[in-house]
């Protein structure tokens, strides 16, 4: 079965106490808003990361991480990890065409406003999420002396150097052969 894992953190939160909201794609019920309270174990983050076989045993994976963080406090993450396209549904296809055309928009201070969006009067930061508005993050900041960071994350990994190790491994035991049949 194809998977498709997406996730936004909560905002405004100590990036040690951030909920996940993860939403997965599959032909079973959904678990849309699920909370997630706990650190995820490596080898399942190992599965999460995603990936595909595209033959001869050669596999990808890809993951992609937006972050913002205010004043080092992480205020909103989003995670987009790809599994088995070769296998994706429909659905699972519907759902990763939504997710790419998601817009955040952070709001950090009063008098902010992007569209209908109004930033909250009491200066707190607010972290909202425009469907069908195309890919991005708009950061909107009116207070002084704000240290914001946006990072992007793309994880990509082969295993493609364990493939071609190994190729040259035999053939480097082939000349081995070669150059002992040679000698006789």
């Amino acid at each position: 079965m194809a998977s498709l894992v997406l996730a936004a953190a909560a905002p405004a939160l100590p990036a040690q106490e951030i909920p996940e909201t993860t939403v997965r794609a599959s032909a079973g019920p959904s678990r849309a808003g699920e909370q997630i309270w706990h650190t995820v174990p490596d080898a399942q983050l190992d599965r999460m990361r995603g990936g595909f076989d595209v033959g001869g045993g050669l596999m990808v994976s890809l993951g992609i991480q937006q972050a913002t963080y205010i004043n080092g406090q992480l205020v909103t993450q989003t995670a987009i990890s790809l599994t088995q396209l070769n296998q994706l549904t429909s659905a699972q296809a519907a759902t990763l065409r939504e997710r790419l055309n998601t817009l955040t928009v952070v709001q950090n201070g009063p008098g902010n406003r992007f569209g209908a969006i109004q930033s909250p009067a009491d200066g707190s930061a607010l972290v909202s999420q425009i469907a069908g508005a195309g890919a991005g993050t708009v950061i909107q900041n009116s207070l002084s002396g704000q240290r914001i960071q946006q990072l992007t994350t793309i994880d990509a990994s082969s295993n493609g150097m364990g493939l071609l190790r190994a190729g040259q491994w035999q053939q480097t035991l082939r000349d081995s052969m070669g150059a002992v049949g040679g000698m006789r």
